[in-house]
């Protein structure tokens, strides 16, 4: 056996369940049939979501330092008129520390993401394509490509991360089930010779469509983006080409502007929604493009593929170091098909606005363009969609809420938020405290600890210590303030406890007595539970961990 895990694919989701896999100590491989990292891609962007949820890598602020600088402004225009402009670079409202939307071009996710596999002493094997595989019982025996050189590799899992077309979802004979829609689209980088800032993030729309523009620092290029809803097919390259210049030139009112030297075109005439049948199938596990493809979202595919990857990492961990529940893995299936069925449901409107008649539709844009010139720019309803865009695992067998407080943000299923608070005496915030690859029990003493509820934590932290997960779960205790902690004999030194001195704890998850949060490793609440016998959290904890009777 030459790995526990073969990665296919390095992209978003095969880097980031390879980094997340090195955090556990798993023996893994990573393959890709590029020369290198991707350096043609469409995606321009990533979610603040996104960022919260790299954060327990340790990887949010190396995103942040390799985004395009100075962080643009989104000015949008409808035709001639400034309807809206977004500074992308603005922080959210506490207790979420990140921006909206991140401008950084996949080009450069990847490479962060490499970049972090080389220091925890990783590399990718490029010029590697996945031929074939099979699977017994105890293994996986994959075929692999090296420019033209065949190679065997075997392994005791394989995750397919290769995209839509990817050869493990194929061998595996899943349906890939969903729609294709008609998308008039044509996506290219190239030259303008036009005298705009780069610092920008240019947008027109009218009646006709609409047009897009923002300079990649990667490949200091335009990026250019166009929804022509009078398109008529495709013809060629350079009248794609032209056809982009004259809907720019028509909606900026820039009349000499030329587009020249394009590194690549992309005319989009159709656009999917499709979901894999199973995201696991006995050693073979999908992420990524490769297990769901989505409409027009813009950064939410590359958002599901590293959540995929994140969910995956540590149950798969676990059930590699045995110490996982026989249930664990396959709650990754259910987890994870569950949230991307919720996309397509929640991006619908796409869907059904792409199937309507040409002339009903252009007649419907028009109607849309007068109302986003007078009310409210696209601009606007992309952040209210993206805020209703979160995932949420409440329905999952390992969320359970076991607390009356049930607070929007901080209820049982969703990713947990930040707060600023003190541990081992120094200043730090919650998710720094959770970050690393195991999960965090938070004991939260109450608003006024009494030593009946102080002692039934400590009874608590003892029972989580003989079930022998060691570094797979760390608990913490949560008080009001040092003089509480002193007064139970935990002095605000001790690296166990966390000292919420601005209430942004207790406020956030809506504590009143005392209280068990369990976080798991991805960072999302799995239980919070005011029943503090051990029996009770014994039993949650079964669901996960295969535990010591």
């Amino acid at each position: 056996m030459t790995a526990d895990v073969l990665i296919a694919g390095a992209g978003p989701a095969g880097l980031t369940l390879a980094n997340d896999l090195a955090s556990r100590g798993i023996r893994f491989r990573v393959i890709d049939p590029l020369p290198e990292a991707v350096r043609e891609s469409r995606a321009h962007g990533i979610l603040g979501r996104t960022l919260q949820a790299l954060d327990k890598l340790g990887l949010a602020e190396s995103m942040l330092a390799a985004a395009k600088k100075p962080t643009p402004v989104l000015r949008e225009y409808f035709g001639n008129k400034l309807v809206a402009e977004t500074d992308l670079g603005q922080a959210r409202f506490d207790p979420y520390p990140y921006p909206t939307a991140l401008p950084i071009f996949q080009q450069r996710v990847v490479r962060v993401l490499e970049a972090a596999l080389a220091v925890r002493g990783h590399c990718v094997e490029w010029s590697t394509r996945l031929v074939s595989f099979s699977m017994d019982p105890d293994c996986v025996t994959a075929e692999v490509d090296r420019n033209g050189t065949r190679d065997t590799i075997r392994a005791k899992w394989i995750v397919g991360c290769e995209g839509s077309h990817s050869v493990v979802r194929k061998t595996l004979a899943s349906e890939f089930p969903g729609k294709t829609l008609d998308f008039p689209g044509v996506f290219c980088e190239c030259d303008l010779d036009w005298k705009r800032s780069r610092d920008i993030w240019w947008m027109w729309q009218g009646p006709r469509g609409l047009v897009a523009t923002i300079y990649n620092d990667f490949t200091e290029k335009w990026h250019i983006a166009v929804v022509d809803l009078k398109k008529r097919g495709r013809v060629s390259e350079s009248s794609d080409l032209e056809r982009a210049g004259a809907l720019l030139r028509q909606m900026s009112g820039d009349h000499n502007v030329r587009l020249s030297n394009p590194v690549w075109i992309h005319a989009q005439t159709s656009s999917s929604q499709r979901i894999a049948e199973h995201f696991v199938s006995e050693r073979a596990l999908l992420a990524g493009d490769a297990a769901h493809v989505f409409s027009s979202v813009a950064g939410y595919g590359v958002h599901c593929a590293i959540e995929d990857a994140l969910n995956l990492g540590w149950k798969l961990g676990l059930t590699i170091s045995g110490i996982a529940s026989p249930s664990l893995l396959a709650t990754y299936d259910t987890e994870r098909r569950g949230q991307a069925s919720e996309v397509v449901r929640k991006t619908r409107t796409i869907e059904r606005f792409m199937r309507l008649r040409p002339s009903i539709r252009i007649a419907l844009w028009a109607a849309l363009y007068f109302v986003g010139k007078h009310l409210r720019s696209i601009s606007k309803n992309f952040r209210k969609q993206s805020d209703t865009l979160v995932t949420d695992y409440r329905n999952s067998p390992l969320s359970r809420q076991d607390s009356t407080a049930i607070p929007a943000a901080t209820r049982a299923g969703l990713h947990i938020p930040d707060g600023a608070c003190r541990v081992g005496g120094r200043p730090s915030r919650l998710l720094e405290i959770i970050r690393g690859p195991q999960a965090d029990l938070l004991l939260f003493a109450g608003l006024s600890p009494t030593p009946q509820a102080v002692n039934a934590l400590r009874v608590v932290e003892q029972s989580v210590e003989s079930l022998g997960l060691g570094e797979h779960l760390l608990a913490h205790y949560v008080f009001p303030s040092e003089a509480y902690a002193k007064e139970a004999g935990l002095g605000e030194g001790d690296p166990k406890v966390i000292v919420d001195g601005l209430d942004k704890l207790r406020s956030g998850f809506a504590i009143r007595g005392p209280e068990l949060v369990y976080i798991r490793p991805d960072g999302f609440i799995g239980l919070r539970s005011q029943d503090l016998h051990p029996k009770r959290l014994r039993h949650y904890l079964g669901q996960i961990y295969r535990l010591v009777e």
